[in-house]
């Protein structure tokens, strides 16, 4: 078959034509998701530490007898609020009222007999100046007097002596507080030494709680406490007086003790309390709404604006305060965190920053 030379030509340009390249096309335009985000700036980080605790005396006074006798009188029982003062209980009296009585006839005769020496000496005095008596008249008569003093004094310390062995027959209470356990029995003999009741300081309640490792290094002396018993509706103040140096051998933790300022007589000693502790870190820490925080297969995650895209971070949380929640790492301060629309939001999904308050 003889092919004419045009047409020949028509296939080679036809063949020639569908062997080159397509002609470029033009990058399509790629979609981005407008988000809205905010820069969080690190701020000292305090954080409420909730345990509990159970109520002790901070300050125990036993009372003992200061002298043998027998128990007359017992004013007050166990449980029972006290003043400082208040008379609890009393040991027979009987012979040191009858010492008081004689020791105070015997220093109103030393008095007088003093006072009438002293007068004899003053008159010798007057008389020495006048020739009318002596130097050694007048020197036995200021003899005589200093005597007669010295007797005085004497009489007076055994007066003294013999009202405080009174008074120590009297039982009363050095400190308000509580009543612990059941005082000594009346008609009981009690010998010197011997314990007759236990005072429990009720300004001195404190609350002892305990924290694990991880917290104590978070505690300082003087933080304040807020403690609440089921005694009681009042939330009573209380701050940390002391921290152990040691854990318990057994649970691993710290025993805390809290002392209240503002302890009542419906706080008792082996009442249980909660306890919750103002704790200040000594770092700085973001603090982001949990708004923010989403979960992503079953991770509670944020996500940044990074060079365009969403970055998915996993950081490390504290205690949530309110509709806060710290950020103890994974997260810097001077990143934009997206706050919406967290639902579309996937990590290197490309973004733009819509606000950036």
């Amino acid at each position: 078959m003889n092919i004419k030379p045009w047409l020949l030509l028509a296939i080679v340009n036809f063949l020639s034509a569908c062997s080159e390249p397509p002609p470029p096309v033009p990058e399509a335009a790629v979609e981005q998701l407008s988000v809205n985000v905010k820069r969080f700036p690190a701020v000292p980080w305090s954080y409420p530490l909730e345990t509990s605790g159970v109520l002790q005396s901070a300050e125990t006074v036993d009372i003992a007898a200061e002298a043998a006798g027998v128990v007359t009188k017992v004013l007050v029982k166990e449980g029972q609020a006290v003043q400082q003062g208040q008379l609890l209980m009393r040991l027979d009296n009987e012979k040191q009222n009858l010492r008081v009585e004689r020791a105070r006839a015997i220093r109103a005769s030393s008095e007088a007999d003093m006072d009438q020496a002293q007068r004899q000496w003053q008159k010798f005095s007057q008389l020495r100046e006048t020739g009318a008596v002596s130097d050694d008249q007048l020197d036995n008569a200021r003899s005589h007097y200093d005597a007669l003093k010295a007797r005085f004094q004497s009489a007076q310390a055994e007066l003294e002596l013999a009202q405080r062995e009174l008074a120590d027959r009297d039982i009363r209470s050095p400190i308000a507080g509580v009543v612990d356990g059941e005082p000594i029995e009346q008609g009981e003999r009690v010998q010197p030494g011997q314990a007759l009741i236990e005072i429990q300081a009720q300004e001195a309640l404190q609350v002892i709680t305990w924290v694990n490792q991880a917290e104590v290094n978070q505690l300082k002396l003087g933080t304040p406490v807020e403690v609440r018993s089921d005694a009681s509706n009042k939330v009573y103040r209380a701050r940390v007086e002391a921290i152990a140096q040691s854990a318990h051998p057994r649970t691993g933790n710290f025993e805390v003790k809290c002392r209240l300022s503002d302890a009542d007589v419906l706080l008792r000693e082996g009442m249980s309390a909660s306890v919750r502790i103002d704790v200040e870190s000594n770092r700085k820490v973001l603090f982001i709404p949990r708004t923010a925080v989403v979960d992503r297969q079953r991770k509670a995650v944020v996500f940044v604006v990074n060079q365009g895209t969403a970055e998915r971070r996993e950081p490390r949380f504290g205690l949530p305060s309110g509709d806060e929640i710290p950020v103890l790492s994974g997260l810097e301060s001077d990143e934009m965190l997206i706050l919406s629309p967290l639902e579309l939001i996937t990590d290197g999904l490309a973004v733009t920053v819509e606000t950036q308050p």
